[in-house]
């Protein structure tokens, strides 16, 4: 869950492109849902071309537009950005509020929580 307003939310698009990138799409499907009722397809469609061309990213998952049933449902502290890793079967494995990372970064606490290990332990 993300608005394109939320500079945390930006940032996670990087860290959620290089999920996309290396998982196969039986294995991973991303959903990005704009919650920001304020916004508009428009404004949504404006945000990712300006990745493509701007950063020559493309975010190439789905989007989609929240009309207040998945902030009600999910939010859990009414922070974005939101996490939620679902099972195939649809339950909640795991989620977090604020941006988290795909992979360790150098000088991180060994027990720091990366979206890869997330994914990884579900996949298992």
């Amino acid at each position: 869950m993300w608005a394109t307003w939320c500079t945390p939310c930006q940032i996670q698009m990087l860290e959620l492109k290089k999920t996309y990138d290396n998982y196969d799409r039986d294995e991973l499907e991303i959903l990005s849902i704009d919650i920001d009722q304020r916004e508009t397809v428009y404004l949504v469609n404006n945000f990712l071309d300006a990745y493509k061309e701007q950063l020559n990213i493309e975010l190439n998952w789905i989007f989609g537009m929240d009309d207040s049933s998945i902030w009600e449902k999910y939010i859990l502290n009414g922070s974005i950005p939101t996490l939620y890793i679902f099972s195939q079967n649809g339950t909640i494995y795991y989620s977090h509020e604020g941006a988290i990372y795909f992979e360790m970064q150098e000088g991180w606490p060994d027990d720091t929580v990366t979206l890869k290990s997330k994914i990884d332990e579900l996949l298992v």
